[in-house]
């Protein structure tokens, strides 16, 4: 587990059931995010592309399923995502 240092923060944090729809709505705030810090465009691409694969793992491969179905018929996955951006 990495704990921020006094030189980090974390800017993004979520708890709970796992979904497209909370991929999509962090993943917004994270752009948003990235776009008032000083961060080339090449690793805001690259910070984001990771993001999405480990969410979209965590959606589909994650063992902590919520033992209630989805009305799809589908058990929703549970996680825990925290970023964190070092200040330098």
């Amino acid at each position: 587990m990495n704990i921020p240092t006094t030189a980090q923060s974390y800017f993004l944090s979520y708890e709970g059931v796992l979904s497209e729809d909370v991929l999509d709505l962090y993943g917004y705030k994270l752009r948003q995010y990235m776009r008032g810090i000083p961060l080339p465009q090449k690793q805001q691409l690259q910070a984001f592309s990771l993001y999405v694969e480990m969410m979209q793992n965590m959606i589909r491969h994650s063992s902590e399923e919520v033992h209630q179905s989805d009305f799809n018929g589908n058990n929703p996955t549970h996680g825990i995502l925290g970023i964190s951006h070092e200040n330098d």
